[in-house]
């Protein structure tokens, strides 16, 4: 059998295009790549958001440490546990005590509950005599 022109015999014709079978196996390659990367995405995501909060409860605290330095001996008096205006995720304590007749232990408290749902607290502490 000779081949002599016109449209090539089927055995060598060329296949054009992928079937359905060959897409299904490369997109579900590509899936199981794309798992892992989604995973540590998500996961950096979190502890970013993690480290946000931790950030936001220490300016927090220095501010209303800073504002107490700022105020006259006599004026430095304890505050009860109460949300910080402006940042409503937070609750900010200051507890004053009296060691000494002249000199004032402060301690800052700023609390906050992340997505994990165990309250976090961040405590900032100084003394402040009187002279």
């Amino acid at each position: 059998m000779s081949y002599t022109g016109g449209s090539p015999p089927k055995l060598f014709q060329l296949r054009v295009g992928f079937t359905l079978f060959e897409l299904i196996i490369t997109i579900s390659f590509i899936l199981l790549a794309l798992i892992p990367l989604l995973n540590a995405l998500s996961s950096t995501l979190a502890v970013s958001s993690e480290s946000h909060s931790d950030i936001m409860a220490i300016n927090l605290a220095q501010t209303k440490m800073e504002e107490i330095r700022s105020l006259a001996y006599a004026g430095i008096a304890s505050e009860a546990k109460a949300a910080v205006s402006s940042f409503p995720a937070f609750q900010r304590e200051v507890i004053v005590t009296t060691p000494n007749a002249d000199l004032k232990k402060v301690v800052v408290l700023v609390y906050w509950t992340p997505s994990g749902g165990v309250e976090e607290i961040v405590s900032f502490e100084t003394y402040i005599a009187n002279f």
